[in-house]
């Protein structure tokens, strides 16, 4: 067994409801017991199922350390589960039930993984994809300097001083509290995506070469924006992008035949259902 497999194993961020999208992502798993404690094989499916249940808890981000609370965790868990049966807890009708359904949650995402590979997409259904996706939305560039300054009344004074004539990158270089500040507040090409909503709206409202009349207020102070060009992004290949849209329609699939599946089910709840109302009482006479 390599030095940090278990750690390796468990410091994946996949979660539950992502296992089926990310299955034909997952490498091979290794054969027999990656774990024997006790004489009790652990494998990887064993191992992947605990680190499920662990819900995120936090582990060590150095790997031999997290290797070892992996393996006291693993111990912990077998010994007490050993534990259970002596002491008769297994036989609880609510300790199989729980058993049961947890039973049913593993089948469950087996079920997932199986059904999503089983999927099929077609280079036509890719084609419309990419098309919906990329094609048809337009997407754009800016090019922008900016001054960045602690209060309005400060951002205001230099909109004058452009008014008469002032050099932008100079006053962005002489007051601009921004780390841009020292190369004249230049942002060079950026997608609006990377700036935060009130300095992108603004961008998407002037033209080129011209400067905001107003300071645009953001969580970081009052800037002043020049916007000095802008230009159409091109789109992603369909190549590049086809893996994550073969992702994206599998699941498609998957969830109208999960749909379908659920559609007839039929589902009682006498505990769940809401009590009957009572006819409001006869005032006495």
């Amino acid at each position: 067994m390599k030095k940090t497999i278990l750690a390796s194993a468990l410091l994946l961020t996949t979660s539950l409801t992502q296992a089926a999208e990310t299955a034909a992502e997952v490498p091979a798993m290794p054969k027999g017991p990656v774990l024997t404690i006790n004489g009790i094989d652990i494998s990887m499916p064993a191992l992947l199922t605990y680190r499920d249940s662990r819900q995120g808890l936090p582990l060590p981000q150095d790997p031999q350390q997290a290797q070892n609370q992996i393996v006291s965790e693993l111990i912990t868990t077998v010994l007490l589960s050993e534990e259970a049966k002596k002491l008769g807890v297994s036989d609880r009708s609510e300790v199989k039930d729980a058993i049961a359904m947890y039973t049913r949650i593993v089948l469950r995402d087996a079920a997932l993984t199986e059904l999503m590979q089983q999927q099929t997409i077609s280079d036509d259904e890719l084609k419309a994809a990419y098309e919906k996706s990329f094609k048809e939305q337009k997407s754009v560039e800016y090019k922008a300097r900016h001054i960045l300054v602690k209060d309005e009344a400060k951002a205001k004074e230099l909109i004058v001083k452009l008014d008469g004539g002032s050099d932008f990158a100079e006053l962005a270089k002489e007051n601009s509290t921004g780390p841009t500040g020292k190369d004249g507040g230049d942002l060079g090409w950026f997608s609006p995506d990377m700036m935060v909503e009130p300095f992108r709206d603004a961008l998407a409202t002037m033209e080129k070469g011209k400067y905001t009349k107003e300071p645009v207020k953001t969580q970081f102070g009052w800037h002043v924006i020049v916007l000095e060009d802008s230009r159409d992004q091109a789109p992603p290949t369909l190549e590049s992008v086809k893996p994550q849209l073969e992702q994206q329609l599998k699941s498609e699939k998957l969830r109208a035949l999960l749909a379908e599946m659920s559609k007839d089910v039929k589902v009682s709840s006498p505990q769940m259902e809401a009590p009957a109302e009572k006819a409001p009482a006869t005032p006495a006479k």
